[in-house]
C-alpha cells in the first residue's frame, strides 16, 4: 500500500488521542511527536543500540537543542530517523509528549485501558499537511482501533465507526465525554468509507446488503469474501450439528423408553396429520 499512503512506518497511539486532536489537524503533529518520544523511551540500550549510536552520523538532527551527550536525545534521534519524522526541537517534542501523556492518563483513569490506533506515518503527515481530509483520517483510525493488531477482518457497523472517530471507545464514554468532534450520520460514514476503499486503504465485503466486513490487512477483496463465506458456513454447520445432536439424543431417549416400558413419551411425538 506504499503508493496509497502506507510506507511501512506506523504511529501507534490510544484512540482517545482522536479527541485530543479536537478536529484540528495541526494537533496531529503533537500526536506524531508523542509517538516518537514514547518509542524513544522504550528503547533498550543493548549492544545493538549502542552499536547504532556509534555508527550513526547525527548531522541529520537539525534541532538546535540536540545534545549528543544526552541519552534521551540520542534515542529520539534514532526513532525520528526510523519513522521519518523531522524533529526541529527536542524541547518541543518532549513537551508535546508530556501534554498528550497527561491527557491519555486522565482518560484511562476514568475509562480504563484504551483501544489503539496504528496509522501510517506518511498518511498521518498527509492529513497534517491538508493533503488528506481529516474526516477520512479519523474514520480510518476508528476502523484500525476496532480491528486491532490481531484481527484480519471484522463486521463493523457505521454507528460504531462514527462513535470511535470521536476518540471514544463506546457510546457510554461518548455520552460522558461529549467530545468536540460531532457524530456524523450513517450516510456520511458510508461516503467516507467509500473514499477509503477507492484509495485502496481498506477492503470491504457487504454480506446480505446489511452486514459490512472490513479489513486493513487482507490484500484482495476476493480473499475477504472467501474468509467471510467460510466463517458463515462453519457457523451454519455448527448450528445444525447441535440441532442434529439434540434430536439424536431425543430419539435415543425414546428408544430406551420404548424398550423399558413398551410405550414412547407422547409429548415428543409429532401430531401433525400431514406428516
Amino acid at each position: 500500500m506504499l503508493k496509497n499512503g502506507m510506507d511501512g512506518k506506523f504511529l501507534d497511539f490510544p484512540l482517545c488521542c482522536l479527541a485530543y486532536i479536537e478536529g484540528n489537524q495541526n494537533k496531529l503533529k503533537e500526536i506524531a511527536f508523542y509517538c516518537v518520544v514514547t518509542k524513544a523511551l522504550e528503547l533498550e540500550y543493548n549492544y545493538k543500540i549502542i552499536g547504532r549510536i556509534k555508527a550513526t552520523d547525527f548531522s541529520y538532527m537539525t534541532a538546535k537543542d540536540f545534545d549528543v551527550t544526552q541519552k534521551l536525545h540520542l534515542s529520539i534521534a534514532l526513532v525520528s530517523k526510523d519513522l521519518g519524522i523531522k524533529i526541529e526541537s527536542i524541547e518541543e517534542a518532549t513537551n508535546c509528549w508530556i501534554a498528550v501523556k497527561e491527557y491519555i492518563r486522565d482518560h484511562e483513569t476514568k475509562y480504563g485501558i484504551d483501544a489503539y490506533c496504528s496509522m501510517g506515518r506518511k498518511l498521518t503527515y498527509e492529513a497534517i499537511e491538508g493533503k488528506l481530509p481529516l474526516r477520512i483520517y479519523l474514520v480510518l483510525a476508528a476502523i484500525h482501533s476496532i480491528l486491532g493488531k490481531s484481527k484480519p477482518y471484522l463486521r463493523i457497523t457505521y454507528e460504531r465507526i462514527a462513535v470511535r472517530m470521536t476518540g471514544c471507545k463506546s457510546k457510554d464514554v461518548l455520552k460522558e465525554e461529549k467530545p468536540q468532534t460531532r457524530i456524523i450520520s450513517d450516510r456520511q460514514v458510508g461516503l467516507t468509507v467509500a473514499k477509503l476503499r477507492e484509495k485502496n486503504l481498506i477492503r470491504i465485503f457487504v454480506y446480505n446488503r446489511r452486514e459490512r466486513f472490513y479489513s486493513t490487512k487482507i490484500k484482495h477483496e476476493d480473499t475477504l469474501r472467501d474468509l467471510v463465506a467460510k466463517s458463515k458456513f462453519q457457523k451454519a454447520e455448527k448450528k445444525y450439528c447441535v440441532e442434529d445432536r439434540r434430536m439424536s439424543q431425543m430419539i435415543n431417549s425414546q428408544i430406551k423408553r420404548i424398550k423399558s416400558t413398551g410405550k414412547p413419551n407422547t409429548m415428543f411425538l409429532n401430531t401433525d396429520p400431514e406428516m
